[in-house]
C-alpha cells in the first residue's frame, strides 16, 4: 500500500512543503509494491505472536519491562530498600532491583532468573512441610508478642480514664454559659481522642492476642501447595509475602507480615531459617543458591 500526497507545496516560489493534515485529499494505492510475504502469512504470524504473548504474559510492543503477575514487586532489595521489577532479557524473564531500571544505581543488588524461582519455591514449600511441627513452633514464638501485657494494661487505663472524663461531663450537664460550654467541649474532645486510641489498641490486641489463628492460616496455605511440583497458577504470595535478595545465591522468603520497615540494616544479619540449597547452571558454570525463610511479625 502506498499513500500519495502526504505533503504538498503551498507556494511554488518558496517551494516549502507542508504536511497534509486534511487540507487536500490523500491517495491510497493498494498493492502498489510487491509484497515480501503474502497477506495470509502476515496475518498468521500476527496471530502466532498474539498467542505467545498471552501464553507468557507479555504485552504488545517492544517494551522489555513486564506487566503484572505474582512476581511483580515480589523481590526486595535490602541495600536500597526498593522492590524488584520484572524484565525480559534475551528470552529469559528475570527480576531486577528497581533502582537500576534507568541506570545502575544499586551496585550491591543482583538479578534473579524467574525460571530458577519456579523450581526454588516448590523446594522451599517441601522443606517447610517436612519440618511442619518445628515450623509451626517457630511461627508461634514469633507471633506471640511480649508487649501484649503492656498493651492490655494501657487499654484498661484508657477505659478508666474515659469513664472519669464522662463522669466529669455529667457534672456539667445542665449548666450553661461560655465557661461551662468551653469545659464541656474540652471534655468531649478528650473523650473522643482517648476512645480513638483505645479502639486502635483493641484492634491490634485482638489480632496479636491470637497467634494460633495466624499460624493456622499459614499452615493451611502451606498444604494448598503441598501436592505440587510446579507453581502453575498457584498464588505463592499468600504464603511468601516477599523475597529478600541478598544476592543471586542467597534468597530469603518472608513469612508473616509484608511490612519490611523493621528489617536489620545489615542484610547479612537477617536470620534465615529452614535453609535449603538449589544448584543451577549459567553458561558452563554451576552455582549453588542457599535459600530459607524469615518470619516477620
Amino acid at each position: 500500500m502506498v499513500i500519495l500526497q502526504k505533503t504538498y507545496t503551498q507556494n511554488v516560489l518558496t517551494n516549502k512543503r507542508h504536511n497534509n493534515d486534511g487540507k487536500l485529499d490523500k491517495v491510497i494505492i493498494e498493492n502498489a509494491l510487491p509484497p515480501i510475504v503474502s497477506k495470509q502469512v502476515y496475518l498468521e504470524v500476527q496471530e502466532r505472536m498474539k498467542s505467545l504473548a498471552e501464553k507468557y504474559n507479555l504485552s504488545g510492543g517492544r517494551n522489555a519491562y513486564d506487566h503484572t503477575n505474582s512476581y511483580t514487586a515480589f523481590g526486595y532489595c535490602p541495600y536500597c530498600r526498593s522492590p524488584y521489577f520484572r524484565k525480559w532479557n534475551h528470552g529469559n524473564e528475570a527480576l531486577y532491583c528497581s533502582s537500576n531500571k534507568e541506570r545502575a544505581r544499586c551496585k550491591e543488588s543482583e538479578s534473579v532468573f524467574v525460571k530458577h524461582l519456579d523450581e526454588i519455591i516448590p523446594l522451599m514449600v517441601k522443606k517447610l512441610i517436612a519440618n511442619e511441627s518445628e515450623f509451626k513452633k517457630e511461627l508461634l514464638e514469633a507471633f506471640s508478642d511480649k508487649s501484649l501485657i503492656e498493651k492490655k494494661e494501657r487499654i484498661d487505663a484508657l477505659s478508666k480514664e474515659i469513664e472519669e472524663q464522662r463522669d466529669k461531663l455529667l457534672q456539667y450537664d445542665g449548666l450553661s454559659g461560655d465557661a461551662f460550654d468551653a469545659i464541656k467541649e474540652y471534655l468531649r474532645k478528650n473523650i473522643n481522642e482517648l476512645s480513638d486510641e483505645k479502639a486502635v489498641l483493641e484492634n491490634e490486641w485482638l489480632i496479636e492476642a491470637n497467634p494460633e489463628t495466624r499460624v493456622n492460616e499459614i499452615i493451611k496455605e502451606l498444604h494448598r501447595f503441598s501436592a505440587r511440583d510446579k507453581i502453575g497458577d498457584y498464588d505463592f504470595r499468600k504464603l511468601f509475602k516477599r523475597m529478600i535478595v541478598i544476592n543471586r545465591d542467597r534468597l530469603i522468603f518472608v513469612v508473616g507480615s509484608d511490612n519490611l520497615n523493621n528489617l536489620p540494616y545489615n542484610p547479612q544479619s537477617i536470620n534465615m531459617k529452614f535453609i535449603e540449597t538449589y544448584k543451577y547452571r549459567l553458561r558452563c558454570t554451576w552455582f549453588t543458591c542457599n535459600f530459607g525463610i524469615y518470619i516477620n511479625k
